[in-house]
């Protein structure tokens, strides 16, 4: 009896110290006070940038992978956007490719003999 009493109380000490999940404010996990602290891995990890539905990869939605540079991202959507089938792979070092459905790497080739897959090369 007195081991499920203790085994309550530490419960109920833990949770109290966490806040609530539900919970919002300062206080709180994820509020205005998760990024102080030893625990602050929020501001060293930030949520990522949802790319849509033509981003894929190891990558994509990854907050603990490199962000790629979003000039070059916003470059290879408008390329990826107008031509039929083309995907966008995203490395886990920001690396980004173009590629077909099945995740072979395709080769964009404009009509004037440009391979627009090296605008967006580092």
């Amino acid at each position: 009896m007195k081991t499920i009493v203790l085994i309550l109380v530490l419960v109920a000490a833990a949770s109290a110290q966490l806040g609530g999940v539900g919970q919002t404010g300062a206080n709180s996990i994820g509020g205005a006070g998760a990024g102080r602290g030893a625990g602050g891995l929020a501001s060293l990890f930030p949520q990522p940038r949802n790319w849509g539905p033509k981003v894929y990869g190891p990558g994509a939605n990854n907050r603990f992978a490199f962000q790629p540079n979003p000039f070059q991202m916003e470059r290879a959507l408008a390329i990826a956007n107008q031509v039929p089938g083309a995907l966008i792979f995203l490395d886990v070092n920001g690396e980004i490719k173009f590629t077909d459905r099945f995740g072979r790497e395709a080769d964009i080739i404009h009509p004037s003999g440009i391979d627009l897959g090296e605008l967006i090369e580092n």
